[in-house]
């Protein structure tokens, strides 16, 4: 292929364009200089970047659940100091005044019922305590899953408010999801669930949607919907069930959206990235919802 005809004047003090000899030379185009190998540098260019991009969203993934994974053993740490410290000896204290009442002579029959009385308000908060404990372990891979949980909320809040059960939609292949979000998603469900059935008094429609890309949980009522005052101020003065929402939400690098949906009342939807809400695979996590 001929980049071009160069010409060469062979007479010296004449223009290009006066008659004489003239050489006529072909340049052949080198490899280099064809557009194939243009394009290869392009499509190479291109799939680095891709490569780049794919790295930078798995080391954005890795480090999301690498957070999670400190939360976790930090309620992990705290619960074992509070089982250790504080409600071994309260379980301690509870049995030393067990033996005192044991103790006591049949005379003080009285003494003994109210020292008694007073062990059993004292057992029930141990086993408060410990509840409360066990509740800062986060729920291993093989506990509730995320659906089972919002129809078992959904089913009691209808039970107690309105008499008809939620519409549960599941969209898209159910996915194992990181034990912290399912925990997260499923209290943020929970508080709008009961959200709608106070203020609705009529059933409740749940879609949680398991995408390539994100993940999705939206609850919509038909009630009146939410007052402009409390969309803009994101919560009503006292309240702290709409913050607590947005808290968790912003926990686990989740945006939640609250809207009023034309003849339909209001909606609650909660959107977070896939690569932050699937479970990850054994060989890239350090399992953060293994059981300990």
């Amino acid at each position: 292929m001929l980049t071009g005809i160069l010409l060469f004047a062979s007479l010296l003090g004449m223009s290009y364009a006066a008659s004489g000899p003239v050489l006529e030379s072909a340049a052949a185009m080198t490899v280099l200089q064809t557009p194939w190998f243009r394009l290869l540098l392009a499509g190479l260019a291109a799939l680095s970047l891709w490569a780049w991009h794919k790295h930078r969203l798995r080391q954005a993934a890795e480090q999301a659940h690498s957070r999670l994974q400190e939360r976790l053993d930090e309620r992990h740490r705290i619960a074992r100091e509070l089982h250790d410290t504080l409600l071994q000896s309260v379980q301690g204290l509870i049995l030393k005044v067990q033996a005192v009442a044991l103790g006591l002579p049949k005379e003080k029959h009285g003494l003994r019922a109210e020292i008694e009385s007073i062990v059993s308000q004292a057992i029930s908060s141990l086993e408060e305590g410990r509840d409360r404990v066990q509740n800062l372990r986060a729920p291993s891979p093989h506990d509730i899953t995320l659906e089972a949980a919002l129809t078992e909320a959904a089913d009691q809040f209808a039970d107690e408010y309105v008499k008809e059960p939620a519409r549960i939609h599941i969209v898209g292949a159910a996915r194992e999801l990181h034990c912290i979000v399912r925990e997260e998603l499923g209290a943020i469900g929970r508080e709008a669930l009961i959200n709608s059935y106070r203020h609705a008094h009529r059933a409740v429609e749940v879609e949680l949607r398991y995408g390539r890309w994100h993940v999705s949980l939206s609850i919509t009522d038909v009630g009146p919907g939410i007052p402009r005052s409390v969309l803009q101020a994101r919560g009503r003065a006292g309240h702290w069930g709409l913050p607590g929402m947005f808290e968790r939400a912003a926990k686990i690098g989740a945006r939640l959206a609250l809207c009023n949906v034309s003849g339909q009342g209001a909606r609650v939807t909660v959107t977070l990235p896939a690569r932050l809400a699937y479970q990850q695979k054994p060989w890239r996590s350090r399992g953060p919802c293994a059981k300990t």
